[in-house]
């Protein structure tokens, strides 16, 4: 009986390492990660965005709208790719017209809107 009791005792407590490990364990930092791709136009990634759900990439393209929400300033470039840039991160102004570099997180094809959203971004000189 006194086994068994020590078993579960040890069972319990490593239960319990377990999960505080798992819970303290930092966010991933997408800042410092590398890109999986990188693409000189918004066209290049079209064909293949399937591929690069939830990775980093590295995307070319031209200014067409800013929209300041605090705390972050939505970037669109070439009409339909969404990029969301934290405005504490970020130190750069963006002008329409401008053409820029953005290493970011794909996030998903938004149907309803025909746009691609992308986070954790950061600008590439």
């Amino acid at each position: 009986m006194i086994k068994k009791i020590i078993i579960v005792c040890i069972f319990i407590l490593l239960s319990c390492i377990g999960i505080y490990v798992y819970v303290t364990k930092p966010a991933t930092d997408y800042f410092t990660l590398k890109s999986e791709e990188t693409f000189d136009s918004t066209s290049q990634f079209v064909d293949v965005k399937e591929d690069y759900l939830s990775k980093i990439v590295v995307i070319t393209g031209v200014v067409t709208k800013i929209d300041p929400v605090s705390p972050f300033v939505s970037i669109t470039l070439d009409s339909s790719f969404v990029f969301s840039f934290e405005m504490t991160k970020t130190e750069k102004n963006f002008f329409l017209g401008e053409k820029i570099k953005v290493k970011s997180r794909f996030v998903g094809f938004d149907d309803l809107f025909e746009e691609y959203s992308f986070t954790d971004c950061n600008i590439l000189d």
